[in-house]
């Protein structure tokens, strides 16, 4: 699992609960009947209609990008409930874009239903972050079971949350 290289949507995961990336690495999955998730992908998917394409970047699949002096990465998000992951997040993609040379220091997260927007900066810092970040998501994802459940306040909007509690 040494060159294992994980998605964004893993880093977001990783920085909003343990389990929950276990889980969903593993292919246990109940995302699809989550009526939060749903609703988020239909916003996404109204906005795409706008012409506008993700794109993928190793496993990662930013939702797009656009060109100013540097590559800049947009994300589309429902809420900022989680706004600290999604800007890991985005700052990982920025990581992946300048893995592959491209030059890019700078992200916007839209949070549609909110009308508001964010602007995510990358430094170096950030870098030796995400790289940590990495070997502790490689840590997590080598265990023969998933990691025990921790509560936290969002836990019964989670679509886990019948797998972890009851």
């Amino acid at each position: 699992m040494t060159d294992f290289e994980p998605s964004g949507l893993l880093i977001d995961y990783f920085y909003i609960c343990k389990r929950k990336l276990y889980l969903y690495f593993y292919k246990i999955s109940f995302e699809n009947t989550n009526d939060a998730i749903q609703i988020g992908k239909e916003i996404e998917e109204s906005f795409f209609k706008d012409s506008l394409k993700s794109i993928t970047v190793a496993n990662s699949k930013i939702d797009f990008i656009t060109i100013e002096d540097k590559v800049v990465v947009h994300e589309i998000k429902k809420s900022k409930a989680f706004e600290s992951a999604h800007i890991w997040q985005v700052k990982y993609y920025i990581y992946q874009l300048r893995q592959k040379g491209i030059d890019s220091e700078y992200g916007i997260i839209h949070y549609l239903l909110l009308k508001r927007k964010i602007s995510v900066n990358f430094n170096e810092m950030d870098q030796a972050r995400i790289q940590e970040a990495i070997e502790k998501i490689r840590e997590i994802l080598s265990l023969s079971q998933p990691p025990q459940v921790i509560k936290k306040p969002f836990c019964s909007k989670c679509a886990y949350y019948e797998y972890c509690y009851i």
